[in-house]
């Protein structure tokens, strides 16, 4: 019942703030151009799919940033709730709210896997930021994190997650393991001889990037300061979020993903220098074969020093 004028300037926005950095400006503007045209005779599958995946993740994030102002009518007399005696109770409103949210960012995870898996008829997906972060990283995919640690399969969160994944892929991790093992894992991962830590690096990937993560994942600055975000609120809106997690559990929960980080990575180093025949790079970080020496490493913000 909503009419495409109010909801425009929302699918307009859903497109330009999640779908084009998703899939790439190139594709998004190619499949822009086959809707247009898309009753020729030249109609592609593949591209009908990636279609109907795109659209069923735009309307959603559209609705989903425009839910409170779909809510209220504005005239000359002001505002009024639309709904009059048939308004949903606060809990159906942000439960739905919530839901166009996850739904939202599950077909674009949809859209992405499906791009992957059809790279050749969708080339221009590989000059996608998304592509080339995900191809070159450690952990590339929501699903492989989450098997790591839960994040409920929630692309929403695997997506804000992002920047700090590349964080400790690029500053973190080659402290512990040396540059050239890092790159050489990043750039052939599934490489036969890296079947032995490749599980270990990556659980350490994941739990350093939820131990930098956890305490900012709900917070922005307003010109009110800094607040907790709500998931459910609407991108233009900064509520308080309820049930705010205490300090102490924050901190509790940090802690917790950071000595599961230092556990994988533990034993992952422990291995190459028992194995250094086959990861001779092990050496950057002051090793030698006999394992005398500890080797004093500063980590990336330079305030701790700690021994491997």
């Amino acid at each position: 019942n909503t009419s495409y004028r109010t909801l425009a300037p929302a699918i307009a926005t859903a497109e330009e703030h999640w779908v084009k950095p998703m899939i790439g400006i190139a594709l998004f503007d190619e499949m822009a151009t086959y809707y247009a045209g898309r009753a020729n005779d030249n109609a592609s599958p593949v591209k009908n799919e990636l279609l109907g995946l795109l659209q069923m993740a735009v309307v959603r994030l559209a609705y989903w940033d425009s839910f409170d102002q779909l809510q209220v009518v504005m005239s000359d007399n002001g505002s009024r709730d639309v709904n009059k005696d048939e308004r949903a109770y606060r809990y159906q409103s942000d439960a739905l709210r919530s839901s166009l949210l996850r739904q939202g960012y599950a077909f674009l995870n949809q859209a992405i896997g499906f791009c992957m898996s059809h790279i050749s008829e969708l080339s221009s997906f590989s000059s996608s930021e998304y592509y080339s972060d995900r191809t070159n990283s450690i952990i590339r995919t929501m699903q492989e994190f989450d098997k790591v640690t839960s994040i409920g399969g929630d692309f929403y969160v695997f997506a804000r997650l992002r920047d700090k994944i590349a964080e400790t892929e690029s500053m973190e991790l080659p402290y512990r393991i040396g540059k050239s093992l890092t790159l050489a894992m990043t750039n052939d991962r599934d490489n036969p001889r890296f079947s032995a830590v490749k599980s270990g690096v990556m659980s350490f990937v994941a739990h350093w990037t939820m131990a930098e993560a956890i305490p900012f994942m709900n917070m922005m600055f307003t010109s009110r300061g800094l607040v907790v975000v709500s998931e459910e609120s609407t991108g233009s809106n900064s509520g308080i979020a309820q049930n705010t997690p205490r300090p102490e559990q924050i901190a509790g929960l940090v802690e917790k993903h950071r000595q599961s980080a230092e556990r994988s990575i533990g034993q992952v180093v422990s291995y190459m220098k028992g194995h250094i025949g086959e990861f001779p790079e092990i050496n950057e970080i002051g090793m030698s074969t006999q394992f005398e020496h500890t080797a004093e490493i500063r980590d990336n913000r330079g305030k701790k020093t700690f021994f491997v």
